[in-house]
């Protein structure tokens, strides 16, 4: 049947896979929904399973999709609100966890979750 870290190891894949592309899209970015189709030519060209669609990794799919601007904005992002950040907050654990969270899902792609971390971001920054 499988193993049950299959799921793991094709993301794993996909990481590595768009790490070694990412130099040349970097620059102006591949523009949005064009991850899919380069992966789905990849695993039909190598036959090698991986999982298809998002990244899955918010801050690398912002890299592809947006280039250097979408780097510079995430880091922009980060800068403003990592200075109020204080152990033993409770608001800074919510955005903690939601950064851990976008560096293996896409929750800033789904408007609930997204919404929720900007306004967590908002709480942390206004204290």
């Amino acid at each position: 049947r499988g193993a049950s870290l299959d799921a793991l190891w094709t993301r794993l894949r996909k990481y590595r896979l768009l790490l070694h592309y990412l130099p040349g899209v970097l620059p102006t970015g591949a523009g949005p929904n064009t991850l899919s189709f380069v992966l789905a030519e990849w695993d039909s060209r190598h036959h090698v399973r991986l999982a298809l669609g998002d990244a899955h990794n918010e801050p690398l799919h912002f890299a592809w999709d947006y280039g250097l601007l979408g780097v510079a904005a995430v880091g922009l992002f980060v800068w403003r609100v990592v200075p109020h950040l204080a152990l033993g907050d409770s608001w800074s654990a919510a955005w903690v966890a939601g950064a851990v969270v976008a560096l293996a899902s896409i929750p800033c792609r789904v408007a609930p979750v997204g919404l929720t971390f900007l306004t967590i971001s908002a709480g942390v920054v206004s204290r």
